[in-house]
């Protein structure tokens, strides 16, 4: 498939294809660190497309990820898992960020199933730069006394 001059990748592009499913595990790993069936012996990975994105599925016993990559911009959009076919938790990936050749995402929403919970994180930007030690003291407001925790009969 063709639009304008840039060739869209399409699934067969890279079903079977080595360097791609070495990329996609890199990609992967970028963005989930290890995720839970990683060091599954007997995961059975299918693959499709839906709504324009790559599916991977992988399954292992009760358990079962979906990862949803963008081919266009070779990223992560969603993760799911779950356990019993039923889901357990989502990611949703939005805004990325490039670090030295490594994206990352700036907006991540995550869905909690089980416990009917969300949260978004959203950050304005990453650095992998040491953090000054002096960000991370916290000063009372003015015109408040502080006490130690055992002069107020805690303990340490």
């Amino acid at each position: 498939m063709v639009e304008g001059n840039q060739r869209t990748v399409t699934f067969n592009d890279v079903a079977g294809a080595d360097e791609e499913k070495e990329e996609l595990a890199e990609i992967v790993e970028s963005f989930l660190g290890q995720p839970p069936l990683h060091d599954c012996p007997d995961k059975r990975i299918t693959s499709t497309v839906k709504e324009g994105k790559f599916v991977f599925t992988v399954a292992c016993g009760n358990f079962s990820e979906r990862i949803y990559v963008d081919p266009e911009v070779r990223r992560i959009s969603r993760y799911e898992l779950f356990e019993n076919g039923a889901p357990v938790y989502a990611y949703s990936f939005f805004q990325f960020q490039n670090i030295d050749g490594t994206v990352f995402p700036l907006k991540i929403k995550i869905y909690h199933y089980t416990f009917k919970a969300a949260v978004t994180l959203d950050f304005e930007s990453l650095s992998f730069q040491a953090i000054p030690e002096e960000r991370f003291i916290i000063s009372p407001p003015q015109n408040v006394q502080a006490h130690a925790l055992e002069e107020l009969g805690g303990e340490r």
